[in-house]
């Protein structure tokens, strides 16, 4: 009886095949390799299915991503787990309930996972299936590395890019426009600390804190103002302060005036002289109008002048 229902079965499986309408066409080898929809410890096998061998392939590599990320995971819930029992730093404990979210998350960006690629594929093989008369698939098997070993090292990279990240963060928190010498200074830093902010993954509990930050910037550009040195019919001199002291500003301000017409701007030392034409058609007494403005870090800081 038992032999019976093993023939039984070895005739089925060309039947089922048949019956299926699938018939491989072509492969990239002549046998099927063992790993082949099967588990193999320190692997990772993903099969995939596309229109071109190529969609095939990225598909595959692709699901190989999944499954390391997914592997990951696992491994910080024991870790997390662990270090909650041994008493770890809070901090410890906090970056790795970040990275599991951050994996989680589909929209996640984990760079420590951007460099699986085909180079480091250990196996594959592929099938050109006819699964309709005139219709053909591609199914492409990866076998990729990857060992408890590696998914410490990714793990422990992350802490250490975490540490990275978070004394980054403390060093914007210190800034202090006080200390800046140029406008310059002040506007880089809004934009190092924007350019932070797109590194960091959307609900990063990091991000009400870098907000506060630029706040804080936002609140110290309040300090700056223009201080007029010297007026005349030929020339204005100007200097840019943050609080009583002193700062270059490099940037062209926005000059508007309702009479002065032929307006330059120049930096002169550690502020500016701004020259124009008075005498075509201002009238001496009346107060002759000019705007200056420069705009820092998105802040305009205006003053007017008055020509006489």
């Amino acid at each position: 009886m038992r032999r019976f229902l093993t023939v039984l079965a070895i005739m089925t499986l060309p039947l089922l095949a048949f019956a299926a309408g699938e018939k491989v066409v072509d492969r990239s080898a002549k046998k099927a390799p063992s790993w082949l929809y099967g588990m193999e410890q320190g692997f990772i096998i993903t099969t995939a299915e596309g229109s071109t061998m190529e969609i095939a392939r990225d598909l595959a590599m692709q699901q190989v991503k999944e499954r390391i990320l997914a592997s990951i995971a696992e491994h910080i819930e024991a870790e997390t787990s662990m270090s909650v029992q041994e008493r770890a730093t809070e901090s410890d404990i906090e970056a790795l309930s970040t990275f599991s979210k951050q994996i989680k998350s589909k929209t996640a960006n984990i760079p420590f996972v951007n460099d699986v690629s085909e180079s480091h594929v250990a196996d594959y093989y592929w099938e050109k299936v006819e699964v309709e008369k005139k219709k053909y698939v591609f199914r492409y098997n990866i076998k990729y590395p990857l060992s408890s070993l590696q998914i410490r090292k990714i793990i422990a990279d992350f802490k250490q890019h975490e540490a990275e990240i978070n004394a980054q963060l403390e060093t914007f928190s210190k800034v202090d426009f006080a200390n800046c010498s140029s406008t310059d200074e002040m506007a880089k830093a809004f934009t190092s600390l924007n350019e932070f902010i797109k590194t960091l993954p959307e609900g990063d509990s990091r991000l009400p804190r870098c907000r506060a930050i630029g706040e804080k910037y936002k609140k110290m550009l309040d300090n700056l103002h223009i201080v007029v040195a010297e007026v005349s019919r030929q020339f204005t001199l100007i200097e840019m302060r943050y609080g009583g002291t002193l700062v270059s500003c490099s940037q062209t301000p926005k000059l508007k005036s309702d009479c002065l017409s032929a307006m330059q701007y120049r930096v002169n030392g550690d502020g500016g002289r701004i020259t124009y034409d008075f005498e075509t058609s201002c009238y001496p007494g009346e107060l002759n109008e000019l705007i200056i403005t420069f705009t820092i870090a998105g802040k305009k800081i205006t003053t007017k002048v008055y020509v006489k």
